[in-house]
């Protein structure tokens, strides 16, 4: 095992070597089945985190029988606990991990052993001990474990998959109850087929606890009979209600039933009124489970059906051709990529992510073939576009080739030097041609042909050219007879002088100084400077011993410097001929192109937001945890680009919802859209005249032609108490005969009318909401002039003057008073007075921002605006291009 050359002192990185005696700290010795070139380290000491470490930096290749790395503490630290999340990482990718914890030592450097298995997987329902408090199978908030499976404030998560419920004081509510204003309370939601004793809930059917329906626990003289006392409460007592224990109670959804029946509670929110004796929404039967019942009209939304998602009115969930959760309109999963859907709502491969672009799912693994990457190669399991390094025949696995020995893939996905074949033994690859020298060939070169060079026929040593000895023997690279005699070096059986052309002493082989790698022959041989000769990618630089070897441009016209070394471009070497090497990022680009510039494929590396798969940028759930797709670009989740991570946005409801709320459309912070009869107002569902054509029941819309629910043009509700409703109006005691001057809101005239009540001739009253002051001839109207009668969607009537206001504005900005959708052209939420983000800055050469976030701020793709000089272009901050 060896150790990095990085000791991390107080987590700084030092370059001291080896650990001295005395000190306070740990060894991590770290071991792993997989070919890694860096650790990523999150210790800590105790409960308080320490700033994660990248080692070694820069990234190199890590002994194969693993790498040690050294943390010192302060002494004082001694006997606390310190703890190590490590990930193993290859080519910026994590592909490893393991965790471990040890107590520190006063003066000693304790050891920490961590062995790196399969990183875990948050989503996949196992607990993945030292990375994850809990995992329920999903990856969305809110649900008690979150996206990266913390156990959310407020919950206690155990098992697995974990199960997750929610704080109520400080407790867990048990069976028959539910949390209601911080305590755990009994009623007829949490309790409906048994009865309350306080906040527990009892099974009713006992003579000292005996009820139904979340009713309170009566003690019965007699006994208890499903719920009901016996002799107390009977169709005779209680002819037109229910029974709960010895209590007759008046029909209603919690208590519902007729005859003296044992009541019964109505599933919560399944109804909104008890006729003859049976649950009812509306003048229809009683919602099924995932609906509820809004406005007398059976629906499917986020509140019914949380963990589901609506295909039309019917609540659906975990079918591969109906996934979504939180009520969102159901998507069928792409069979190709995916086979099941995930408790997250997200299309998943067996418990994983849905397979990638180039892969195809099969049994529960996202795999990559011939049919998924037709025009590429497949590299753990992804498929990858096809360039050196990294050749193979379409479909097939890739092979990472000698970059000394070849510089592109042929026609067939093998490694090639230039048109031919990749170079052999003692041969480099020098701008497509296969070359001999001293820096590949031990022997000699015949051309470009390394040979051992100790055959009497083709004697030579060093990399120089074969030599045809005659009669003599060759020994060791030299003609033997011209070695025995002569004091310079040998050129076949010809003894010379030793110089730069010529270099070798004692009889030894002559060498020819490249002078593009040496200056000088020092001592019979070849230097650059005092050292060995510049390898191949480098040459000479300097007069004398002040010489040394350099990567330049002339020397690596193909390549990229690292230090002072050719490296052939690759995405983990990038950079201009000769100039410094740099990685790309391997989850934006997959190639590195003849000048240097990262690509995905043949095109530019991909945007913020997006990845690089099979050399095509894409927006998935990987790149776009935090938004959606709008085609392959990733877009901050807004009312009007609304959808789950990585998922094609859509557009919510204008009048239904106000915010995208974890990917799914909400009218306000709750979670859910508004239902029928209602309108999205500042985050609340509210019911008007613009959303109900009946009346409103508080925030519920109704027919309106009920005799306990009268009304119509969104006015509030009226009991009818004499007579019938008819057409929204309480008919024997309001009508045009008695209110001519007014209108009608349920059995009263209303005269003069209002602008909350509006109306002539003993009409329905209507309610003209903010975009009208005041009622005039029975009409709505905004203002006194006669010529405007109501104020256009977006404004409301202040003072007698159509206004853009943050209330008749809530998901958009105002311009002037028109009320505009939120653009990076016209920026803004709640009303405010709209931005142009695209207008550039002063001090700035181009627009700082290219979109609108949902808070109404402006935005460079996901990320704040750029600060001058830099530009927004492609949802990137950079320098703007100049034009001299």
């Amino acid at each position: 095992m060896r150790r990095l050359s990085l000791v991390v002192a107080a987590l700084a990185m030092s370059c001291a070597a080896p650990v001295e005696t005395g000190l306070t700290g740990v060894r991590v010795r770290v071991t792993y089945e997989v070919a890694l070139d860096q650790l990523a380290i999150e210790p800590s000491v105790g409960d308080v985190a320490l700033d994660p470490q990248r080692v070694p930096e820069p990234a190199r290749a890590l002994a194969p029988e693993g790498e040690d790395v050294v943390l010192l503490f302060a002494a004082e630290r001694a006997g606390a606990t310190f703890g190590a999340r490590v990930f193993g990482v290859r080519e910026g990718a994590t592909v490893a991990a393991g965790a471990g914890a040890i107590a520190l030592v006063a003066g000693e450097i304790v050891v920490l052993a961590i062995q790196l298995g399969a990183p875990p997987v948050c989503g996949d329902g196992r607990v993945a001990d030292g990375f994850e408090a809990c995992d329920d199978g999903g990856t969305r908030d809110g649900d008690g474990c979150s996206r990266d499976c913390r156990e959310e404030p407020g919950w206690r998560c155990a098992g697995e998959p974990s199960v997750c419920s929610e704080l109520c004081g400080g407790a867990v509510c048990v069976e028959g109850q539910r949390c209601e204003a911080g305590a755990c309370v009994c009623d007829p939601v949490s309790c409906p087929d048994g009865c309350c004793d306080g906040p527990t809930c009892r099974a009713g059917d006992a003579t000292s606890a005996c009820g139904r329906s979340g009713n309170t626990c009566e003690a019965c003289m007699l006994g208890c009979a499903a719920g009901v006392c016996i002799g107390e409460c009977d169709a005779i007592t209680c002819s037109i209600g229910c029974c709960s224990g010895a209590t007759c109670h008046p029909p209603s959804t919690n208590s519902c039933g007729v005859g003296g029946a044992a009541c019964m509670a109505c599933p919560d929110g399944t109804a909104d009124a008890c006729v003859a004796g049976e649950c009812r929404c509306g003048a229809g039967e009683a919602c099924e489970v995932g609906q509820r019942c809004v406005g007398g009209l059976c629906v499917c939304d986020g509140t019914s059906c949380p963990a589901g998602c609506c295909d039309g009115g019917a609540c659906r969930g975990g079918a591969p051709d109906g996934c979504g959760v939180a009520g969102a309109t159901c998507v069928a999963c792409d069979p190709t990529t995916s086979s099941t859907c995930g408790l997250d709502g997200a299309c998943r491969c067996g418990s994983n992510p849905a397979c990638s672009l180039g892969q195809r799912c099969d049994g529960g693994r996202c795999v990559c073939d011939a049919t998924t990457c037709p025009e590429g190669c497949c590299l753990d399991g992804e498929c990858r576009s096809i360039g050196a390094p990294r050749c193979g025949a379409p479909g097939g696995e890739c092979t990472v080739c000698d970059p000394l020995r070849a510089d592109r893939c042929d026609a067939s996905g093998g490694c090639a030097c230039g048109a031919g074949a990749p170079c052999g033994t003692g041969q480099w690859c020098d701008g497509g041609v296969c070359v001999c020298d001293g820096s590949s060939c031990p022997g000699c070169c015949l051309g470009s042909e390394c040979l051992l060079g100790a055959l009497q026929r083709q004697c030579g040593a060093g990399g120089g050219a074969c030599t045809d000895c005659g009669t003599d023997p060759c020994v060791d690279g030299v003609c033997a007879g011209c070695a025995s005699t002569c004091d310079g070096c040998c050129n076949g059986s010809t003894c010379s002088a030793s110089a730069f052309s010529s270099c070798g002493i004692g009889g030894s082989a002559c060498v020819a100084c490249d002078p593009a790698r040496a200056n000088q022959c020092v001592g019979g041989a070849c230097r650059c400077g005092t050292r060995a000769p510049c390898g191949a990618g480098q040459r000479c630089v300097g007069s004398g011993n002040a010489a040394e070897c350099v990567c330049d441009a002339t020397s690596c016209p193909s390549g990229c410097c690292t230090g002072a070394t050719c490296t052939p471009l690759a995405p983990g070497a990038c950079g201009a001929p000769g100039a410094a090497c740099a990685p790309c990022d391997t989850t934006r680009a997959d190639a590195c192109d003849a000048n240097g510039a990262c690509r995905c494929g043949s095109n530019a590396a991909c945007s913020v937001g997006q990845r690089c798969v099979a050399g095509a940028c894409v927006c998935n759930a990987t790149s776009c945890p935090d938004g959606c797709c709008a085609g392959s670009n990733c877009t901050t989740r807004t009312a009007s680009a609304c959808a789950p991570a990585g998922a094609a946005c859509t557009a919510c409801s204008t009048t239904s919802a106000d915010r995208c709320l974890n990917g799914a459309c909400s009218c306000g912070p709750g979670g859910s859209v508004c239902g029928p009869g209602q309108r999205c107002v500042a985050g609340v569902c509210t019911c008007d005249s613009q959303s109900c054509g009946g009346c409103c029941d508080g925030s519920t819309c109704r027919p309106g032609n009920q005799n306990n629910a009268c009304g119509t043009g969104g006015a509030a509700c009226l009991v009818c108490a004499i007579g019938l409703c008819s057409a929204g109006i309480c008919t024997s005691s309001c009508s045009g005969l008695t209110c001519g001057a007014g209108c009608c809101s349920g059995t009263a005239c209303v005269s003069p009318p209002t602008a909350m009540q509006c109306g002539s001739g003993g009409a329905a009253c209507m309610n003209c909401g903010i975009v009208a002051d005041r009622c005039t001839d029975g009409e709505c109207r905004c203002g006194t002039d006669g010529s405007l009668r109501v104020c256009q969607a977006g404004q409301q009537c202040v003072g007698g003057a159509c206004q853009c206001t943050p209330l008749s504005c809530p998901g958009g900005c105002c311009m002037g008073n028109v009320c505009r959708p939120r653009t990076a052209m016209s920026c803004g939420t709640m009303g405010s007075m709209c931005v142009d983000c695209t207008e550039p800055p002063i001090g700035g050469r181009g627009p700082a921002a290219d979109g609108c976030s949902s808070s109404g701020e402006c935005t460079c793709g996901i990320g704040p605006p750029c600060m001058p000089p830099l530009s927004c272009a492609g949802g990137i901050c950079q320098n703007p291009v100049v034009e001299l």
